[in-house]
């Protein structure tokens, strides 16, 4: 039976594909993600313990997010957090909803992970085997595509090139931010990473390095030489909170690699909640925010600082703050000529039950249906390339040179 929550056409100025079910149903709408929803509600719910004292509601939920009791209801989970599979795919596409802290490989921290519950989906959709082909990292909830066909990470490297070829920002973020802000910007910028020599005991190498945003080098062979890569990132404010200094963000950016998101949302001063990776780089002097990414801080003291009144409200003190979870989902991935050369698939996700608890909390209004209809990716301009000055062409237009050779006798 086709398990299909909802595809749709991404593209600009291309009507929207909705591809039925072979079943006798119609096509399933926006508000089929409900079920979705109250699965992750009823799983996370499980261990909330007592909560007849309401300041702490929300720690308790935090607390929970990540408490797997057994594989088997992990699995369970995942089979019911299936966003898209269509049996028509000859590429065996399927999407599922990630949940926030499942690592895709196995860890030495926990004894759940996704490759392995992978199977159990594989079963449950009465497919032969199923390949992970794209995930989000572990501390990011939301889309992960698998696939029954061997061709389709060829598909997918094919779909990189023309979204590269398109200059199309196929994937978005849901991220909640600490700080009010009214941002609405499609920029340009120079993702790097920075030794720092002076700190000491570095966990990945034996120097520590950290990525940092710095402006666009206008020569890509500047850039080439300083290991600089060109990216972009396109961030809107949805929605802000009237209770605390806190704004919902969609943001979508051309790469995640080496947490991006997080960098950049940083070096905007309006850090990831819940980031205790890069939110120290945001320092308040006097009143204003100051940029202190290029100062070194030892992993102890990168502790996210929030204000008493999102503390009051989360239930928790100072010494808890590591518990909240870092407001990042993947929500939407558009995948360009998917089906056919002129038709996407977009593929959407709610966002997961703890982020919604934290929305109702804070008093932000948000529609995940809404913000679905509305929907448009958006597309980076193409960089201009420098005229070229002082040609031969040009120089003989300009200049005439004397028969000795020795000067040079501006034209009229």
């Amino acid at each position: 039976m086709a398990k299909i929550l909802k595809t749709a056409l991404g593209a600009q100025n291309v009507p929207r594909l909705k591809i039925r079910a072979l079943s006798t149903s119609a096509t399933r709408n926006a508000s089929d993600f409900r079920v979705s929803r109250a699965v992750m509600e009823e799983f996370e719910s499980e261990d909330l313990g007592n909560q007849e004292n309401k300041k702490r509601k929300l720690i308790s939920v935090f607390k929970s997010v990540t408490n797997f009791k057994s594989k088997q209801q992990l699995e369970k989970l995942l089979c019911q957090s299936i966003l898209y599979y269509n049996p028509d795919d000859k590429n065996g596409l399927v999407g599922i909803n990630k949940p926030y802290g499942l690592p895709v490989h196995p860890s030495k921290d926990t004894e759940f992970n996704l490759v392995s519950c992978i199977p159990a989906i594989a079963n449950h959709l009465e497919l032969d085997h199923l390949e992970l082909i794209k995930s989000t990292e572990r501390y990011t909830s939301g889309i992960t595509l698998l696939a029954s066909s061997k061709d389709a990470l060829e598909k997918i490297q094919k779909t990189k090139i023309r979204v590269r070829k398109e200059r199309l920002l196929n994937d978005s973020y849901l991220t909640l931010v600490s700080g009010h802000t009214k941002m609405d910007s499609l920029e340009d910028f120079c993702l790097t990473l920075k030794e720092f020599p002076e700190l000491e005991n570095p966990l990945f190498s034996k120097v520590a390095k950290e990525p940092i945003i710095k402006s666009v080098t206008r020569s890509h062979w500047a850039r080439m030489n300083k290991k600089e890569r060109l990216q972009h990132a396109h961030v809107a404010s949805i929605q802000k909170s009237s209770k605390v200094p806190m704004t919902l963000v969609n943001i979508s950016p051309s790469t995640t690699k080496n947490h991006l998101i997080r960098v950049y949302l940083a070096h905007k001063g309006f850090p990831v909640l819940g980031d205790n990776l890069y939110s120290y780089r945001v320092k308040t002097i006097l009143g204003k925010k100051v940029n202190w990414s290029n100062v070194a801080v030892s992993q102890t003291n990168k502790n996210q600082i929030l204000p008493s009144s999102m503390l009051e409200l989360f239930g928790m003190d100072k010494s808890d703050v590591w518990r909240i979870p870092a407001c990042i989902h993947h929500w939407r991935c558009v995948l360009p000529g998917w089906t056919s050369k002129k038709k996407d698939v977009t593929i959407f996700a709610p966002p997961p039950h703890y982020f919604q608890k934290i929305l109702e909390e804070a008093d932000i209004k948000f529609s995940f249906e809404d913000l679905m209809e509305v929907d448009r990716p958006t597309k980076f301009m193409a960089k201009e390339k420098p005229k070229k000055e002082n040609t031969v062409k040009d120089f003989l237009k300009k200049n005439i040179v004397d028969d000795n050779g020795d000067e040079i006798i501006e034209a009229n």
